[in-house]
């Protein structure tokens, strides 16, 4: 039913969570087999975290797909302009399903390494989360519109907003404030890209 990606998500996410609730009975799980901890919380290769491992690891592929592999440049045609990319023979169907594939399960793997990290699982860890993740994304240079964005630039994205989170923290800065910096930020970087693509598209023609 075309049911625009971003009101789907949130949907499932929703969804997903209630029965998580239900099925834990709002406990928290915390009957982890002994070896379940190293998988967010060990060390390999010599003292290496395997949670940080994980993440250049995932940093190095997804950047290497999308810039230089065919379906990367079809992830940003499909992104930038969903028809003409049809038209020019793209199996826009294709892509799509596989780019929220590879967002779902990457969002499992996330899940394990943080129930492995704090040696429990609740349905309520990480619901917060949403909000940094898309400011994150956007003040990285991903654009609303689709079509342009680097994973370099989402891990920027990501730092920057850490550090403003903990900056404020440390502050005592109230939680309220917290937010209320988030949406400014999101807000402007929102207005930035707008701009950047108006430029770019003036260029264009």
């Amino acid at each position: 039913y075309r049911v625009p990606a971003m009101i789907a998500t949130m949907a499932t996410m929703k969804l997903l969570f209630g029965i998580a609730g239900l099925t834990c009975k709002g406990y928290p799980v915390t009957t982890f087999p002994s070896w379940y901890s190293n998988l967010g919380g060990g060390q390999i290769l010599g003292g290496f975290p395997t949670a940080g491992i994980f993440f250049v690891v995932s940093i190095v592929v997804f950047g290497v797909i999308l810039k230089y592999t065919k379906y990367g440049r079809n992830v940003y045609a499909t992104g930038g302009n969903l028809e003409a990319a049809r038209l020019s023979g793209i199996n826009t169907t294709f892509t799509r399903w596989m780019a929220y594939f590879i967002v779902q399960l990457m969002a499992v793997c996330a899940g394990i390494i943080l129930s492995s990290q704090v040696r429990a699982g609740n349905h309520s860890y990480a619901q917060d989360w949403g909000l940094d993740i898309i400011c994150s994304v956007i003040v990285g240079g991903t654009s609303f519109n689709g079509g342009i964005g680097t994973v370099f630039g989402t891990v920027v994205g990501m730092i920057l907003v850490s550090s403003i989170n903990n900056i404020l923290t440390l502050m005592n800065v109230s939680t309220f404030y917290q937010y209320m910096a988030q949406g400014a930020l999101i807000l402007l970087a929102i207005v930035v890209n707008q701009l950047k693509d108006g430029m770019v598209a003036k260029i264009e023609n």
